[in-house]
């Protein structure tokens, strides 16, 4: 009876803990996942990025440097990877993907990246954020649309 009743209880806890797990992952990543079609977009969209790190990186002399507007300075970072998820925003036509960056002084960035499809197909990379510093989130979504956080 026992074991009866705790595994009532487990699985009462698991199904009442899905649903919060499901709106986070929904209100910090915007857009829905665009699925691995026979393009392989989020294949596509990693490697844009990583070509976006890359060119940026070797145009400024070997570092990856962000402005970082709420601390008004430059951050000089790291990448260190990818997040799982590439997301698709339906009604701005842009993909989305989160990536974790390193400071030199060893601060952990989730850096946002959003890219467009050009007119010969290719992704360009057209907006980089940072999301959150040292865990710490500076906006969320509601939806698809950015909100910016006290």
């Amino acid at each position: 009876m026992k074991r009866v009743l705790l595994s009532f209880l487990v699985l009462f806890a698991l199904v009442v803990a899905l649903p919060a797990s499901v709106t986070a992952e929904e209100e910090e990543h915007p857009g829905e996942h665009p699925g691995e079609d026979s393009e392989g977009m989020a294949d596509h969209v990693r490697k844009a990025i990583k070509e976006f790190i890359w060119e940026d990186t070797r145009l400024k002399g070997g570092h990856f440097l962000v402005w970082d507007e709420k601390e008004e300075q430059a951050r000089v970072l790291d990448f260190v990877k990818f997040h799982e998820k590439v997301r698709f925003i339906k009604k701005k036509e842009v993909y989305f993907m989160c990536t974790d960056f390193k400071g030199r002084d060893g601060t952990v960035l989730d850096m946002d990246f959003w890219l467009k499809k050009t007119d010969d197909g290719f992704l360009k990379v057209t907006e980089v954020k940072i999301h959150k510093v040292a865990g710490k989130p500076r906006y969320t979504y509601d939806k698809d649309e950015m909100k910016e956080v006290e």
